[in-house]
């Protein structure tokens, strides 16, 4: 019965993601866009403290936004983890904070993950007082209460078959709270897998038989949304890899097209790239205590196409800059510059075989005018048609906003 489940699940997709859109619509270009957080602005809560650089967004399905940035001060410079309810922010972890880690204090932070009930996970590194003691752990946090998933001293999250965990990858945090995270063992049997931390206890999440690590690789997420993760191994290209997985779920939704359109009526969205390699994808399905998981494959040697119609965007791109869930099952929304179209950045969608402009130049007047043909950094996104970027802004080296956009 599992292998039928997986079956369906590699064919169906992401489920709010790779299902098939059963029909087009126009869709309005209403977009409300604006602009969430500039850095350099003040610290709630840290007096004499701004802002510094914003990157690694994270979005909730109740658009609750975490990211990576520093507080700086004259004096110092602190990495930290901030998380957005609105317009009021909270430092949920900074450089020098203790952690629940046998006292030792917070040294610097993978990328965050945030669920609607307002959990938030991450990958700390420590600062390591004595010799044996942690230098990373998975922590999770909610409101004033930070829990240890799992650290590599020996502290916490010891694996069920009595191997010490050694090294960790950034964790994604499901509805319920469980977090998912990959991490290479130690010991007489060296080992990497995918873990799953849930009240039910530390499990390991089976792979598919074509998917082995060994011991020395290391999985790292791609992608997160609503209880789906996207995992590629460590040191593949992630521009590569993310470009991949929009293959994998804007071909697949081509193919599915009934009817099947006629040659004349389509148009290329994305080149094909037949030097590039292949990249493997795991695809991770939670269910509460338990996790599926399948091999997603996207092809860089085919290209992406679209159906041309009325009332449709036939625009062309070089690159994907960001993607993530739309509103409706099988939808993509997406950033990017059109071929040939200068000052033509905007968010688009892909839904059922057509791409669709969401936003016009009057919606990113202030974003445009910065771009000046440098991409945006970051893009989440809450699988419910509002997104979330980080762009530059400013003249100042590294200065960069975060905006928010609520699309049809």
């Amino acid at each position: 019965m599992r292998k039928i489940r997986l079956r369906h699940f590699a064919a169906a997709g992401l489920c709010a993601v790779l299902l098939l859109c059963l029909s087009a619509h126009r869709v309005a270009a209403q977009v409300n866009a604006r602009l969430l957080l500039v850095s350099g602005s003040a610290v709630p809560g840290h007096p004499g403290f701004t802002f510094g650089p914003f990157q690694d967004l994270a979005m909730s399905g109740n658009d609750h936004v975490v990211f990576r940035s520093t507080l700086e001060s004259p004096r110092s410079n602190l990495r930290a983890v901030v998380r957005s309810q609105g317009v009021s922010f909270t430092v949920v972890a900074f450089e020098g904070l203790i952690s629940p880690v046998s006292r030792e204090q917070y040294e610097s932070f993978s990328a965050p993950s945030i669920n609607s009930a307002g959990y938030v996970a991450f990958r700390a590194r420590l600062k390591a007082e004595a010799a044996g003691k942690p230098t990373e752990a998975i922590v999770r946090v909610k409101g004033a209460n930070a829990d240890l998933v799992a650290d590599n001293g020996g502290g916490g999250g010891e694996s069920s078959f009595g191997q010490i965990f050694k090294a960790f990858s950034a964790p994604v945090v499901g509805s319920k709270g469980e977090v998912l995270f990959a991490a290479r063992t130690g010991g007489p049997n060296p080992h990497s897998g995918l873990y799953l931390w849930s009240n039910g206890g530390m499990r390991e999440v089976a792979l598919p038989k074509d998917f082995q690590l060994g011991a020395g690789g290391l999985l790292k997420p791609i992608f997160a949304s609503h209880d789906e993760a996207v995992f590629v191994r460590q040191g593949v290209n992630r521009a590569a890899a993310q470009e991949q997985f929009f293959r994998a779920v804007t071909v697949r939704n081509f193919q599915q097209l009934d009817p099947v359109p006629k040659p004349s009526d389509t148009f290329q969205v994305l080149p094909a790239r037949p030097n590039q390699k292949p990249i493997q994808m795991l695809l991770v399905l939670l269910q509460g205590n338990q996790a599926e998981t399948a091999e997603l494959s996207g092809d860089p040697g085919q290209p992406v196409m679209a159906q041309d119609a009325p009332g449709t965007d036939d625009a062309g791109f070089t690159a994907i800059q960001g993607q993530a869930a739309g509103r409706r099952s099988g939808s993509i929304i997406f950033a990017g510059d059109p071929s040939g179209q200068p000052d033509g950045f905007g968010l688009f969608c892909f839904c059922g075989g057509h791409v669709v402009r969401l936003t016009t130049q009057a919606d990113f007047g202030l974003l445009l005018t910065n771009l000046n043909n440098k991409p945006i950094t970051s893009f989440a996104g809450d699988g419910q048609g509002t997104v979330a970027l980080v762009a530059p802004v400013g003249t100042q080296p590294g200065a960069n906003a975060i905006f928010v956009c609520d699309t049809p």
